[in-house]
């Protein structure tokens, strides 16, 4: 009997043990398994602190061309950085977020040409199991994020030549200055260079915007048509040049009705003498250089050089003002505007006035054929596509200031239609058969009428700002 009773107790006392061993295992694993929900949670809240931080820093940086001072933009980005910070904490939920805040500020380096928007935020979440070894029942998190903006300075490229007259001139005007109006004023630069036969710079680069769209607004559509595109694109780039901002995003928005219809050039040595008198001839020493142009009609205009209205030829080639029309002066050294060049010229030159290969001896292959002792309007009208097309190589080659081109052509009411391939050249568009990876990338955007104009602009803005914050 004794033996029996000694057993039972034996066990009874394993029992004891094992309840006892259990009981500390357990203690053991609450702080173990409350570790791993609680960790869980403060990871999960972690993450969306930092989502919510990182779209206020982003939205931030976005709203800075709100305000009419550098100071206005600053507090106007730290407001709408608190209102989507405090947004998207709410929509998280009650049990997720206790006491979360966040401060935000806005630095500028004047060297770099950037400006920053920097936040940082704290929030406290309740434990749950692991409360048991923490006396304060919390913990904090904290996280930080930052967005920066670059200034951008953008020159406008205009054409304003004679079909923009009407409906066409107005869309561009109200839409040009929509553009301008997006960026920041004071701190980004902006420009403008109007052309029809000739490039007129009608406001240098600034950060007073008024200046500019007041500019715009006197724009007037001229009784010529001619459009020397590759000298405004080059007068565009030395305003980018002169501002000499290499750390900014440096921008030409080209805007053009049609394909170039003529260029200038130095037509010294290549006058064969007087042919005849009708029309006047230009002198032997043309050495001032010369407009050079033609027209839609330039075949019919070839073989009839008195058809009135028209004109082409050698002719002025210098804008004296926003609204001038050179084309329909004399050239330097020229009696008058000449309508058929091909009875005194043995060729035309192979560059522009500003080194632009017009038959593609250039930086890159001729875009159109040209061979340069045939005048013939064809001819004329390649030589100026050449040039524009040389030219938008040469500025995007500049690795200083790296600027980006994009490009608007609007399809008129005439039918007369840019040249997509050649604009797409032009802007280094990705979807051109010759983009070049080592090339800043922009973009070409066609408006098939007046009323797609803001589009197009509204379009090349968002892309101009969204490269400024890269």
């Amino acid at each position: 009997m004794g033996r029996p009773m000694m057993g039972r107790r034996i066990q009874e006392r394993r029992k004891g043990f094992a309840l006892i061993f259990s009981a500390l295992c357990c203690l053991a694993l609450i702080p173990v398994v409350g570790l791993a929900i609680d960790g869980a949670r403060v990871y999960l809240m972690r993450n969306q602190v930092s989502t919510a931080l990182n779209a206020a820093v982003l939205a931030g940086a976005r709203s800075l061309n709100l305000g009419a001072t550098v100071t206005d933009q600053a507090a106007s980005a730290i407001t709408i950085a608190t209102n989507v910070f405090n947004a998207n904490i709410t929509a998280m939920g009650t049990g997720i977020n206790t006491n979360a805040s966040a401060s935000f500020s806005v630095s500028e380096n004047n060297v770099s040409h950037y400006r920053t928007v920097t936040g940082s935020a704290t929030a406290n979440l309740p434990l749950t199991l692991i409360s048991i070894i923490l006396p304060s029942g919390t913990t904090t998190i904290a996280v930080a994020a930052t967005a920066q903006r670059r200034d951008v300075n953008v020159i406008l490229a205009l054409d304003h030549s004679g079909p923009m007259g009407g409906a066409p001139l107005a869309a561009l005007q109200a839409d040009a200055t929509s553009f301008v109006t997006t960026f920041a004023n004071t701190r980004d630069s902006i420009g403008l260079v109007a052309f029809a036969g000739g490039a007129y710079v009608a406001q240098t680069p600034t950060q007073t915007f008024s200046l500019v769209t007041t500019a715009i607004g006197t724009l007037q559509a001229p009784g010529t048509s001619f459009t020397n595109t590759a000298a405004a694109i080059w007068s565009a780039y030395q305003q980018l040049v002169a501002v000499n901002e290499p750390g900014a995003l440096n921008v030409i928005v080209l805007f053009t009705d049609g394909v170039p219809g003529s260029f200038a050039g130095n037509f010294a040595g290549y006058v064969d003498g007087p042919a005849s008198t009708n029309p006047p001839n230009p002198a032997i020493s043309a050495t001032g250089g010369c407009g050079f142009a033609t027209s839609p009609l330039n075949g019919l205009l070839m073989s009839n050089p008195l058809y009135p209205g028209n004109r082409y030829g050698l002719s002025d080639y210098i804008a004296q003002s926003i609204n001038d029309t050179p084309d329909s002066r004399a050239a330097p050294g020229c009696t008058s505007t000449t309508q058929a060049p091909n009875r005194f010229l043995s060729q035309m030159p192979a560059t522009d006035v500003n080194g632009n290969s017009t038959n593609g001896t250039g930086t890159m292959s001729a875009y159109q054929a040209v061979t340069l002792t045939s005048i013939t309007g064809s001819n004329i009208e390649h030589a100026a596509e050449n040039a524009f097309d040389d030219a938008a190589n040469k500025i995007r080659s500049d690795t200083t200031i790296a600027p980006v081109i994009y490009a608007i052509g609007l399809t008129l009411p005439n039918g007369a239609v840019p040249d997509t391939v050649l604009m797409e050249r032009i802007a280094n568009d990705p979807r051109s058969a010759t983009y070049s990876s080592n090339q800043p990338a922009g973009l070409y955007l066609p408006a098939p009428n007046s009323t797609q104009l803001a589009t197009a602009f509204a379009n090349i803005a968002a892309q101009v700002l969204q490269l400024a914050r890269n």
